[in-house]
């Protein structure tokens, strides 16, 4: 199984090309692909079109980390090659130490863990309604319901 890391980070540069978008947190670098092989969109680049973060933000991010390595003027260079798999919006801040907060190095947890924000607004849809028909199912019981304070012993 794969190690999945789940990290906050600052977007301190943010490229993009035609496979592929950049991102430069501190030191670190992270990317992910725009499509699939099969041609369609990968989750990381729906959440990106659909959130439009920008330099500044701070996203939540999914990824893997592997060892890498590339040859340059006949030297091998040795790096971390850090695929995003997921990203949302943060509700935290990034660590000004421009190292990754991760919620648990050696997570692996699955990538389902992350929603859209459509997804998240249907779920919260979906509660809200459950709530109200909840409270409507008690308010038709209350008429039938008869209790004191004195009933319920303390």
């Amino acid at each position: 199984m794969e190690n999945i890391i789940n990290s906050t980070i600052r977007l301190d540069e943010v490229g993009q090309d035609q496979k592929k978008v950049n991102i430069k947190y501190g030191e670190q670098k992270f990317s992910f692909w725009l499509y699939k092989k099969d041609g369609a969109k990968t989750k990381a680049f729906e959440s990106w079109e659909e959130l439009k973060l920008v330099v500044g933000d701070d996203a939540d991010v999914q990824y893997k980390e592997e060892d890498a390595e590339w040859e340059k003027d006949g030297k091998t260079i040795n790096f971390k090659r850090r695929t995003i798999l997921q990203l949302r919006r943060s509700f935290v801040k990034a660590p000004a130490s421009n190292t990754p907060q991760r919620s648990n190095p050696a997570a692996t947890a699955p990538v389902g863990d992350f929603v859209t924000r459509k997804e998240f607004e249907e779920k919260i849809a979906d509660m809200s309604a459950a709530f109200m028909r909840l409270q409507v199912d008690v308010a038709n019981k209350e008429d039938k319901i008869s209790i004191k304070l004195t009933d319920v012993p303390y």
